[in-house]
């Protein structure tokens, strides 16, 4: 029977692989963690990043119903000003954009996922709405809930640009 290569042994064909560039990443991670975990890991993002665009693009224009579909009916939204905590019910929140989007504030403006943590069933985004006079750097927590991903609370800055 064959024993198993030894650590440096392994260290070393993927060092001589990789500078040879003989050396396909996605090959060698498919045949030690196995496709499946792969695919479903790449699922669970593509989930999350949709939920994000449906924010996204609810934020920009102001479509309170599709805001409503990526955020939990019981999440909140957090942040400070002047020092203190301000906490804002999603009902309400939801109100302001109605109210946003009968002025005709609808946004145009850069979003970026700047990064993404996911461990099962809990995620962690960041995000960033930049806009031409301010910015939100958004810290958003995601929760698979009867399978489906879902916004649960949103702590956020906002700057002047």
């Amino acid at each position: 029977m064959l024993s198993k290569p030894s650590l440096e042994a392994r260290v070393f064909l993927v060092c001589f692989h990789l500078l040879t560039d003989q050396f396909d990443f996605d090959t060698f991670v498919a045949r030690r963690f196995g496709v499946a975990i792969i695919a479903k890991e790449i699922a669970m993002t593509t989930e999350i990043q949709s939920v994000i665009q449906a924010y996204f693009q609810g934020y920009l224009s102001a479509d309170s119903e599709q805001i409503a579909r990526a955020f939990h009916p019981q999440a909140r939204l957090y942040a400070t000003e002047d020092t203190k905590l301000e906490k804002t019910e999603l009902a309400e929140w939801l109100d302001s954009l109605r109210q946003r989007r009968a002025k005709g504030d609808i946004r145009q403006g850069k979003l970026e996922i700047a990064s993404m943590d996911v461990a099962g069933t809990a995620a962690a985004v960041k995000t960033i709405l930049t806009f031409p006079t301010f910015e939100f750097t958004d810290y958003l927590s995601l929760l698979q809930i009867e399978g489906q991903w879902r916004i649960i609370g949103k702590i956020y800055a906002v700057r002047s640009t």
